[in-house]
């Protein structure tokens, strides 16, 4: 039996934070990072676009996931900007 206390932590490396990308139209972006936990390793990561559902990325320690982001004229953006949040699960 093990407790692990530990949580894991995930970061996005290939964005930063308020960063812009160019377009009007919607366009799919590859997005990529690192996960850890110290007392058991990261098990998986999932990102999620817009407040949206979580989906599972390629990868653990490191990982990469491709997001659709919304153009920014459409009627669903609405001139907001897009946002994305990343978590990690660890094995235990």
């Amino acid at each position: 039996f093990h407790v692990d206390g530990v949580a894991p932590s995930a970061e996005i490396s290939s964005l930063v934070n308020g960063q812009y990308i160019r377009g009007g139209d919607a366009q799919a972006v590859t997005i990529g990072g690192s996960a850890a936990d110290v007392g058991s390793g990261a098990q998986k990561v999932e990102v999620r676009l817009n407040d949206g559902a979580w989906q599972v990325a390629t990868g653990n320690a490191s990982w990469a996931h491709s997001v659709a982001l919304a153009a920014s004229n459409s009627p669903q953006s609405q001139g907001t900007p897009n946002t994305l949040d990343v978590r990690a699960t660890d094995r235990v």
